[in-house]
């Protein structure tokens, strides 16, 4: 008998691999790869027709064939266009429309996965027979269809090879094919594609990349719920969804992120803010508010090391604005090493803060070093004292281990590492910064960082070693020590 397993990226089966020197038999499964060609001008597919000795010259799908040992399946079907149409689709649209496995009833007879693969193009050659897939030796007729009239081809027989297959794979084709039409249905379409791909919140993220490509709010996609959706509109939309289904965050995919009372703009040149961090600006804001009660007159300095996007310091800032503290007293510094998210950071600060955004300055460099040895320069016409000591220093600097780094990035979510690897055991970056904060900070002053689950008993074992009093580790909203707090005496 047949067994069908239709799961749609649920295996992820474009990083199945055949594996070398492997036997075929019931439990053993062969790879093999069809790639449909579209054209995007009319949405029409291209289709062969095979010489007499193969296939019994009935048509098909322009090519495919199996994976080669150790080839992934997006490979061999990229290969396969190349080697017998003669294009190169590297940078083309692609889908993997779906996948299923087949066991045929004859224990002689092999059992396969089959995935396959759609490839989308602005420009191919309006005229197939100009294309090199016509090889005379396997192919005496190329033409562009339409779905219907490719169903047609395999309903009147025509289509090869003549197997029971062939129901179940036009049946899921042409689901695949057509997609929705109104914001309710495509909504409904993507929280069921990303629910396959064990998303953890499909329907947030369907309604988000939505959202985003239709310019509004996700709140208003529920009066919208009937409108019709552009084909354009829709396009961009799967092509964010299947990026999203491959595990790139929602947050890179539209650009932006919500984090404490604010939108901030994020790039992969920039870790996206996590909630968990909302604490760091909680306790920050609080010391700020705590030092103008003591110190009324006296000037605020503060920095954000390792900045990234910036929400942190930027955040505190809001907060502080918002109480009406004296802005002419806040002095502000946010550091990065990265160049690209000091460049993230700044757009942030104007966007959000305004002209107030004029009170921070941004200094490229490797942790604290730049402000200590004084050749940090700023970003922004404001000028940064190097020589000052500070009050309060803030920093989510890299924590996380190596090993569980890599573990992370494996779901494709494409965070820069230099923001997350901290080392083998996740205090590398820690180590070198604690000695740094101590040159910075002025007595009594408070140092905040963020170390997580991984190493926050350690880091404050670190602090302790160091000479800093007062350490004490602050748990987050879902019970994981998040912020370890440390003070100059």
């Amino acid at each position: 008998m047949e067994l069908w397993d239709i799961f749609d990226r649920v295996r992820k089966p474009q990083n199945r691999t055949a594996v070398r020197g492997s036997t075929i038999d019931k439990t053993d499964y062969h790879l093999i790869i069809h790639a449909w060609v579209r054209r995007k001008s009319d949405g029409k597919l291209l289709v062969s027709r095979r010489v007499p000795q193969i296939f019994w010259g009935g048509w098909w799908q322009p090519t495919g064939g199996s994976a080669k040992a150790g080839e992934s399946s997006k490979a061999a079907a990229l290969r396969e266009l190349n080697e017998e149409l003669g294009i190169k689709a590297d940078d083309a649209q692609s889908t993997l429309l779906f996948s299923y496995r087949f066991v045929p009833p004859e224990p002689e007879n092999p059992s396969f996965f089959l995935d396959c693969w759609l490839f989308e193009f602005d420009n191919v050659s309006g005229k197939p027979e100009l294309m090199p897939i016509l090889q005379p030796e396997e192919v005496c007729e190329a033409k562009w269809c339409t779905l219907e009239e490719v169903l047609n081809l395999w309903q009147q027989g025509n289509f090869m090879p003549f197997e029971t297959t062939w129901p179940p794979y036009f049946d899921v084709l042409k689901k695949s094919l057509q997609k929705p039409g109104t914001v309710f249905a495509l909504r409904a379409w993507g929280a069921a594609e990303l629910r396959s791909a064990s998303t953890a919140t499909p329907e947030l993220d369907s309604s988000l990349l939505i959202a985003h490509v239709l310019g509004c709010q996700k709140n208003e996609l529920l009066v919208r719920a009937e409108d019709k959706v552009s084909a354009e509109d829709t396009a961009a939309f799967a092509k964010l969804l299947f990026k999203r289904a491959d595990g790139m965050p929602v947050a890179y995919l539209t650009g932006r992120k919500d984090f404490w009372k604010s939108t901030f703009e994020v790039s992969p040149a920039v870790l996206i803010p996590k909630p968990d961090t909302e604490l760091l600006v909680e306790l920050a804001a609080k010391h700020v508010s705590d030092f103008f009660k003591l110190n009324p007159e006296k000037t605020l300095r503060l920095a954000d090391v390792c900045s990234g996007s910036g929400c942190i310091g930027i955040s505190v800032l809001q907060e502080a604005l918002e109480q009406n503290l004296p802005l002419e007293k806040l002095n502000f510094t946010l550091t990065d090493i990265s160049k690209d998210a000091l460049d993230v950071a700044k757009r942030n600060a104007s966007t959000i803060l305004g002209n107030n955004a004029e009170n921070i300055s941004f200094v490229q460099g490797d942790l604290l070093e730049p402000l200590l040895s004084g050749s940090g320069k700023a970003q922004t016409d404001g000028s940064s004292d190097s020589a000052a000591k500070f009050d309060l220093i803030l920093s989510n600097p890299p924590y996380v281990p190596s090993r569980i780094t890599d573990e992370l990035l494996q779901d494709g979510r494409s965070e820069p590492r230099l923001a997350l690897d901290g080392g083998a055991d996740g205090l590398d970056i820690i180590r070198k910064l604690i000695p740094e904060v101590w040159q910075a900070l002025d007595k009594n002053g408070i140092l905040l960082i963020e170390t997580g689950e991984y190493n926050a008993a350690e880091t404050a074992a670190l602090l302790k070693e160091a000479g800093f009093a007062d350490v004490q580790t602050f748990d987050d909203l879902g019970g994981q020590p998040r912020v370890t707090q440390a003070r100059k005496p």
